[in-house]
């Protein structure tokens, strides 16, 4: 009886598995422009990351640095920076930078 009843179910699920795997369009390739743009957007990624990583100051410095200098190369990477919590990572160097005060970073 059971049989029955899941029978149907089982039908419309073997049927959208396939309409789907039937669906996908065929791989586009990449153009030169995107990938460099992904890569930069990748690159701001780890670079953001590796500002929370690193303990020592002057390599904070060095990373946020490599941050504005994509940011001024492409502004998509702005968007990457916002989306990793940049911000709230810049005030926290600034918060716990253990540079003096009337030191310039």
């Amino acid at each position: 009886m059971l049989k029955s009843l899941l029978t149907p179910l089982k039908t419309r699920f073997e049927e959208a598995v396939s309409l789907r795997s039937n669906d996908t369009p065929d791989a586009v390739p990449e153009s030169p422009e995107d990938f460099e743009r992904d890569a930069r957007a990748e690159t701001m990624r780890m670079v953001v990351q590796s500002i929370n990583a690193v303990e020592d100051d002057t390599a904070r410095i060095d990373l946020l640095g490599e941050a504005s200098r994509l940011m001024l190369i492409d502004p998509a990477t702005k968007d990457v920076f916002r989306e990793m919590d940049g911000f709230l990572v810049l005030i926290s160097f600034l918060s716990t930078s253990a540079f003096l005060p009337n030191s310039v970073i």
